[in-house]
């Protein structure tokens, strides 16, 4: 019975393609970044935490067939960096996130310039999207009310990341 098992494990193994050379695809970041924004004059100095995966080459020992073999293997390894940058707050798009209670794909209500300046004087807390797409209700259900979401503009030479603060 168990040999039974084993085999039609490894022929559904050899049918379905795997191998164990193949890179594994490399996982998505999310969407929604936490970070910090504060209101200097026309613009918002926003520092944000961005996780990107880095490829990582590991050897492991594996046993096949009775025998000890080292085998390299690709890993994604989470990374996260900090950037701070000046974006101008003229035609950006920030959203506030509403109660739990009403509709939830209208939980996202858009934010003016003004709105926004007297939100962040607040002790808000500020998650930043970068994506082509728009911010949709499944990626902001977990979120509690009050949170501002600010869609960063697409990278230009006038928005790149300022150097790290000195300490």
């Amino acid at each position: 019975m168990l040999r039974i098992t084993l085999c039609l494990a490894s022929v559904a193994a050899l049918a379905c393609g795997l191998r164990a050379e193949e890179k594994p695809p490399a996982p998505k970041a999310p969407p929604l970044s936490p970070g910090t924004a504060k209101v200097e004059g026309d613009n918002l100095l926003c520092e944000l935490t961005t996780i990107r995966y880095v490829p990582e080459q590991r050897t492991e020992t594996v046993v096949q067939g009775g025998m000890a073999i080292t085998v390299k293997r690709t890993v994604y390894v989470p990374v996260s960096e900090t950037q701070r940058r000046l974006i101008p707050i003229k035609g950006l798009q920030a959203y506030a996130i509403g109660d739990k209670g009403t509709d939830p794909t209208k939980r996202l209500q858009p934010l003016d310039s003004t709105k926004l300046a007297k939100m962040l004087k607040t002790n808000t807390r500020v998650f930043f999207f970068r994506g082509a797409d728009k911010v949709s209700a499944e990626q902001v259900k977990d979120l509690k009310d009050g949170n501002v979401i600010l869609v960063l503009p697409r990278e230009k030479p006038a928005s790149r990341p300022l150097p790290p603060e000195k300490k």
